[in-house]
């Protein structure tokens, strides 16, 4: 367990940090051989033992457990545990006797415990009464203990000094073993800063926050059961923040219990909200002048053709040209805009693939001279799906072809069944290909390829990730690779209804 810690820390932290452990060590499940009822004849045992009730109140103490403590009977008895260990609650140990006393399971710690001075073996029993503890000195020589305990420490002070939130849950099933809850176990300093909730550690989720939302719970169940890490970013809406989690599981699969590294970005969100509207404003700002001006250029390259002006007129398509350009660039960024409010519906329809992408093709053969744009497809059921957005995104990638191939280049449009489901388009290019580190971010908002020895292309970054964007609501899958032979192939896959 310790060393799965140590491994998932490293993403954060190059240097390696040799813990002996960093989190309280949950043994088997063995009873302490006590017999229920009787611990308090056990005042000559060599062991400390105390007793506390469902309560949290000391109402036995052994001679040894006092003596280790220099107390008399009356300074304990009565009183709760957290009175009489103030700093308990924060520790391994009060997690794991909160853990006991909730499910009744016996545990065993062994750990360096401050009020003691010293390295103990911890056994804690629930019985009828409440808790049996037994407190043995730990059998460890002192130049074990010292360099551990030191070790410790500076793990302790590590992960208390990071930026990232830490805490360790346990997650709780119900009889259908469906999540439902989970506990804290272990919890940093940073996790109070943010969020807002102070001593978490025994307490589940459920009580802190009981309209928590369901997704948080299933997400940590799936890592508990699976074992399979995950990293992502939600919302909590209770405590009113946006999370960056990584979550991977602790221990056993039967501990369930879940390790959670999480950093609070709810300003970063906040931002990104304040620069999307701003981006929406500015497009839909843009986008009437635009249209106004698009008409114009039109109109006057009519007039001058008619004149019979060539200069002029070549002058007038230059400016239609560019104007073109523009509304693209708005229209994408209304786009994006769209999309990351969750505003992108589709009009979809049944129609002939191929003849889509013939009409595409055709269109770019007009406006492009130079590159040779070839199709090569075969017979495929009709598709039901948006024409006119699968239209821009087969655009959007053929223009990236062209941008990035040398002239005279090459492209290839490619279409093909998967299987009775699932239709295939791709496009192949002969160009610069795509630098390695690129390829797992091509589809990302305002990213563009590029390297020291690749020259710079215009554009903004949104093309693919529109494309991208267009196939996932269609419930398709995009993928861009490089070819062995220099050049790129983007494909993307359809599902036919």
């Amino acid at each position: 367990m310790r060393q799965q810690v140590i491994d998932n820390a490293a993403s954060l932290y190059k240097d390696p940090i040799p813990v002996p452990f960093l989190f309280p060590r949950y043994p088997e499940k063995i009873h302490y051989p006590l017999i229920e009822g009787t611990s308090y004849r056990y005042d000559g045992i060599a062991e400390g033992l105390f007793t506390l009730d469902k309560n949290w109140r000391c109402i036995y103490a052994s001679t040894s457990f006092l003596r280790l403590l220099d107390k008399k009977s009356h300074d304990l008895v009565g009183s709760q545990v957290w009175e009489i260990f103030p700093e308990l609650e924060a520790t391994a140990l009060g997690s794991i006797y909160k853990c006991s006393m909730h499910d009744g399971m016996p545990r065993i710690l062994v750990d360096y415990i401050p009020a003691f001075s010293g390295w103990f073996r911890v056994s804690i029993t629930p019985t009828a009464e409440g808790i049996d503890t037994i407190i043995q000195h730990h059998t460890k020589s002192t130049s074990e203990r010292h360099p551990s305990y030191t070790s410790e420490e500076k793990y302790r002070t590590l992960f208390n000094s990071i930026d990232e939130s830490f805490c360790l849950v346990e997650v709780l099933f119900d009889t259908y073993n469906r999540p439902y809850d989970y506990r804290f176990l272990e919890t940093n300093e940073a996790f109070k800063q943010q969020t807002d909730i102070e001593n978490a550690v025994g307490r589940t989720m459920r009580e802190i926050a009981p309209l928590h939302e369901n997704h948080w719970f299933e997400i940590y169940g799936h890592v508990a059961l699976t074992g399979e890490s995950i990293r992502f970013e939600n919302h909590a809406e209770q405590l009113h923040r946006w999370y960056e989690v990584y979550a991977f599981r602790m221990g056993a699969a039967e501990q369930r219990q879940v390790a959670i590294l999480f950093k609070d970005i709810t300003e970063r969100k906040r931002m990104e909200h304040l620069k999307d509207d701003f981006i929406s404003t500015a497009s839909h700002e843009l986008n009437t002048p635009l249209t106004g001006i698009k008409a114009y250029t039109q109109l006057l390259t009519r007039e001058l053709q008619k004149a019979g002006d060539k200069r002029n007129t070549a002058l007038a398509k230059k400016l239609h040209h560019h104007v073109e350009r523009m509304v693209n660039l708005v229209n994408n960024l209304l786009d994006t805009s769209n999309i990351t409010k969750g505003e992108f519906p589709l009009t979809k329809e049944r129609f002939d693939i191929n003849d889509l992408v013939g009409e595409r093709i055709n269109e770019f053969r007009l406006l492009n001279q130079y590159h040779q744009i070839i199709l090569n497809t075969k017979p495929v059921r009709p598709v039901f799906a948006d024409r006119q957005r699968i239209g821009q995104a087969l655009g959007n990638i053929i223009t990236n072809a062209i941008k990035y191939s040398p002239p005279t280049g090459k492209i290839t449009v490619s279409v093909s069944d998967v299987d009775e489901k699932f239709l295939k388009i791709s496009i192949e290019d002969h160009g610069v290909g795509i630098p390695a580190p690129s390829l797992t971010n091509v589809f990302d908002r305002f990213f563009r390829a590029g390297s020291a020895d690749m020259p710079t292309y215009p554009g903004m970054g949104l093309g693919l990730y529109i494309t991208a964007q267009i196939i996932k609501h269609h419930g398709g899958t995009i993928t861009a690779d490089n070819k062995p032979d220099k050049g790129a192939v983007f494909s993307f896959t359809l599902p036919y209804d």
